[in-house]
């Protein structure tokens, strides 16, 4: 799995269990669906990062075993936009509402769109009152210092162009150019052009589909797993200055550019 060839490199590796979806506590099933996919789950990111912590204070389990000063944060398709939000992004949902009815006919914008309609309920569980009169406060720990987004879900057009801005992190975002289960026009693509990083870099595998980075049979997974391990490397234990070369080397392959 990805998470075993991360540890294999001296990282501790800590998985959300974002359970199988909302809790029933009250109002619609959509309304908690769609908490559950914008405030739940990155709320859950945060807390694992603050279990860590715990581990690893004084008198903990794993006393000063668990680094936490700098922390990478890998996410796959919907777990990719999750891994923006604990990367600083904002959910706009007066841009969300403009972008959906600009591209209503589009069956690729559905994955955003589902939250059209359930805005209340999303502010609510943010602390917001009007859930249009500005986007949604961040839920992330600022010592996350690297991101990696595997074929990021059809969900990101939430944030909209200033809530993605607010990622400024160095960030890599890999998809597979045959992926027909999100559009990377509307996500990958978008993600890499809309993020305020300085650092950043875009992965585009020739084959693989969606599946690519979870299914270690599927062409060039390997690859990817490696790639994303090369980063989180050169960002969390690496010198900078031995950034360039040590992506290059990562990225030297067929299938990929």
């Amino acid at each position: 799995s990805v998470g075993r060839h991360f540890a294999s490199h001296g990282f501790v590796v800590a998985a959300a269990d974002y359970d199988t979806g909302p809790l029933d506590d009250g109002g619609s099933w959509e309304d908690r669906h769609a908490v559950w996919l914008l405030y739940n789950r990155p709320a859950n990111v945060v807390r694992v990062i603050g279990y860590a912590d715990m581990l690893s204070a004084q008198g903990g389990k794993l006393t000063g075993a668990i680094d936490t000063s700098r922390i990478g944060v890998w996410g796959l398709s919907t777990g990719g936009t999750t891994a923006f939000q604990a990367a600083g992004a904002q959910v706009d949902l007066k841009a969300l509402d403009a972008w959906c009815a600009a591209n209503k006919e589009d069956s690729k914008a559905d994955e955003t769109c589902q939250f059209v309609g359930h805005e209340q309920a999303i502010a609510t569980h943010y602390g917001v009152s009007d859930p249009f009169a500005a986007p949604m406060p961040p839920i992330w720990d600022t010592r996350v210092a690297a991101l990696v987004a595997a074929a990021p879900g059809g969900e990101l057009h939430a944030f909209g162009d200033k809530g993605i801005a607010a990622v400024k992190l160095p960030t890599l975002i890999m998809f597979a150019s045959d992926d027909t289960v999100v559009s990377p026009k509307f996500n990958a693509l978008w993600a890499y052009d809309g993020i305020g990083s300085q650092d950043k870099a875009l992965a585009t595998f020739d084959h693989g589909g969606h599946t690519l980075f979870m299914n270690s049979s599927t062409p060039n997974s390997r690859e990817a797993t490696a790639l994303a391990t090369a980063f989180f490397l050169a960002i969390l234990k690496g010198n900078p200055a031995d950034r360039a070369a040590s992506m290059r080397d990562a990225a030297s392959f067929p299938g990929l550019s």
